[in-house]
């Protein structure tokens, strides 16, 4: 079955998820959210279908992806970075970037020849 999209009350919190249904109400799991009936409430809170926001789904953090986004960014400036502009490059939140170069640090994959500022230990 295709991904369906998850859909999520906005008064209660209460997540549709298709693959599960809704089968106390007769909703079958495998119902994508746009198939329901119109009559269709809220399991918890008893809100109307038109009640619900698509859920954004996160997406997991990949680490080898970071890692390689950040090398990426470092060759790209041609001189060493600092984490801030790392963040401003790749658009990575701040802590997922520090772990990342937590890591590199250790690894040796990134170096410092100037404090603070760091560049990938190969060019």
């Amino acid at each position: 079955m295709e991904e369906s999209k998850k859909y999520k009350c906005a008064k209660c919190g209460y997540t549709y998820d298709p693959e599960i249904g809704d089968p106390k109400h007769g909703i079958e799991p495998g119902t994508p959210f746009e198939n329901l009936p119109e009559d269709w409430k809220c399991p918890r809170c008893r809100k109307p279908k038109d009640q619900f926001v698509e859920k954004e789904e996160k997406k997991e953090p990949n680490f080898m992806e970071e890692k390689a986004m950040i090398l990426e960014a470092m060759k790209k400036a041609g001189e060493p970075l600092n984490a801030g502009k790392i963040v401003e490059m790749t658009g990575l939140d701040r802590k997922v970037v520090d772990k990342a170069m937590n890591a590199m640090k250790k690894d040796g994959s990134i170096v410092s020849p100037i404090r603070c500022k760091w560049e990938p230990a190969e060019k």
